[in-house]
């Protein structure tokens, strides 16, 4: 039997803002004050944790067990993933920093913004996480494929 849940988007979006934003503004007073990168950077980090940790008050303060087991399933079980949204999932990100690179350019900043420091560029990463996840699916036949291999013929492949 499927239950339901009762969601509690605006309480979600509520606690998320809040520890985003609080710690956004904290790390903006800090950026001021001279001597406390690392203290920024912790807390401009922190902010970004803000929507994980509404979850986990929402799932874990709910008292639902199934809606607790259906959490801790949804973390660890990948065939939950369907294929379909695999490239939508891969590609997002970096299709997010190029148009947004590409609107700033309008505004006339520099094509530099590729890069994060002077060694180290964006697009080597992309291209490298890209390569990364068409390995994975390749390689992993039976989950985005439904193809199965014979454990005869893996053992054979694997003793060749």
């Amino acid at each position: 039997m499927k239950t339901t849940y009762n969601y509690k988007p605006i309480k979600f979006f509520g606690i998320a803002f809040f520890i985003t934003w609080s710690t956004w503004f904290i790390s903006a007073f800090l950026s001021h004050n001279n001597g406390s990168e690392a203290a920024e950077g912790t807390f401009m980090g922190l902010g970004l944790l803000g929507p994980l940790v509404a979850a986990l008050f929402m799932v874990f303060g709910s008292r639902n067990k199934d809606l607790k087991k259906d959490f801790k399933n949804k973390l660890v079980n990948c065939m939950l993933i369907k294929p379909k949204y695999l490239p939508l999932i891969i590609l997002l990100m970096p299709a997010v920093i190029v148009v947004s690179i590409i609107l700033s350019r309008l505004f006339g900043q520099s094509i530099d913004q590729l890069k994060l420091t002077s060694d180290f560029d964006i697009m080597i990463v992309t291209v490298v996480l890209a390569v990364i996840s068409l390995l994975v699916i390749v390689l992993d036949k039976e989950f985005f494929f439904g193809i199965k291999e014979e454990p005869s013929r893996v053992l054979k492949s694997v003793n060749a």
